[in-house]
């Protein structure tokens, strides 16, 4: 059976054979030894480039709704509306907020808008990097020039599970399809370096060594393509589905403690004694998305939690990058109120029912009040 293993093997033997030494001294031996490698790497690189010139990508439960988007976005492409907002995060902001209601809602308020929503739930930073430059990638040069004529607002999560572990999930999620599809070569270094620096500031986590193993596994496997044609599908006949993650029952075991959120935002909004945030790994993910060529403002965002670690971080990383747009629930006495029953709660961090039509709503209101739509 023709597998990539085989076919990297007669790429090594095609490339000694065009480079084989005329005689058997050390000098030979060498060239030999390099040209084996040049066709270990050429032939890697070329499975890779083949598949991925083909339409074919990492099978991942993500390629459903970035089909979702890319057909959006390619069914209006003579009609882009004015406002392209690219939403990611994980699971917080994939279950609070319905992005269909969101845009009508921005619609209401007079805004040319279309939201594309790639929040995913367990979805690490880099899981989402890497469904984001697929899709930038599958929608074609024509297409991210057009998006580039809009005017394109990137709303990114901010989460303390997340950003304090840049592989967040990597533990429970390992050898998925899901994993090994965002997991390449460079990616794994990438995350290995942001990694180290979250063990220099207060509550990062770093990857403990066994884990740091796995990782690398992932990348040789994908740098050797290692069941790729496999692993693989083609885009064009992915299943396509809406990024919809609603919840409607509370979690199992789930007790929900009659208290105001309003009055423990406030009490933690005068936290004036912590340790900075240092989030300098996310200037990988920056320089990452700029290399994609998509002109983009971008607005940090984050749906409201009950848990008192969730709202620190938040308001941490409010003092922290001052200058940085952030959308979140500081001072919205009513809203948070408005949230305050049980049946708006799935557990203390995922809103579900009427806590997602408050927040849709909320949302809504804070993106057109935020000065970056354009009429």
């Amino acid at each position: 059976m023709i597998n990539t293993v085989t076919i990297i093997g007669c790429s090594c033997l095609v490339v000694l054979l065009a480079l084989r030494p005329a005689a058997r001294d050390g000098r030979g031996i060498i060239r030999s030894l390099f040209a084996w490698l040049a066709g270990l790497v050429l032939g890697a690189f070329g499975i890779y480039q083949s598949v991925h010139f083909l339409g074919y990508a990492p099978a991942s439960s993500a390629n459903a709704y970035v089909k979702f988007n890319i057909d959006r976005v390619r069914d209006n492409k003579d009609a882009l509306p004015k406002n392209v907002l690219l939403v990611e995060g994980g699971s917080y902001g994939a279950r609070a907020i319905n992005y269909q209601r969101l845009e009508n809602e921005l619609h209401a308020r007079g805004y040319s808008v279309m939201v594309l929503q790639f929040c995913n739930p367990g979805a690490p930073h880099f899981e989402r990097l890497y469904t984001l430059k697929q899709f930038l990638w599958c929608i074609g040069k024509e297409m991210r020039e057009r998006l580039n004529e809009k005017n394109v607002l990137l709303l990114s999560e901010v989460c303390r599970a997340y950003d304090l572990d840049p592989v967040a999930q990597f533990k429970q999620n390992q050898y998925s399809s899901r994993t090994l599809a965002y997991l390449q070569p460079y990616t794994v270094l990438q995350a290995l370096h942001a990694s180290w620096l979250c063990r220099k500031f207060d509550g990062g986590v770093e990857l403990a060594f066994p884990l740091k193993v796995e990782l690398i596994k992932h990348g040789l496997l994908n740098a050797f393509n290692v069941g790729i044609v496999r692993r693989s599908e083609a885009l064009s006949l992915a299943t396509k589905s809406e990024p919809v993650f609603a919840l409607n029952v509370k979690a199992k075991n789930y007790e929900h403690q009659n208290f105001k959120l309003s009055a423990l935002v406030d009490e933690l909004e005068k936290i004036t004694n912590a340790p900075p945030l240092d989030l300098r790994w996310r200037e990988v993910i920056e320089s990452e998305l700029k290399a994609t060529g998509l002109k983009y403002h971008r607005i940090f965002f984050a749906t409201p939690s009950r848990n008192r670690g969730d709202i620190r971080h938040l308001v941490l990383h409010k003092q922290r990058f001052p200058q940085d747009p952030f959308i979140y629930f500081e001072s919205d006495s009513d809203f948070l109120n408005s949230l305050d029953g049980p049946e708006c709660w799935y557990d203390d961090g995922h809103l579900m029912g009427p806590g997602v039509e408050s927040c849709t709503s909320w949302f809504a209101a804070k993106i057109a009040d935020s000065g970056f739509l354009v009429k």
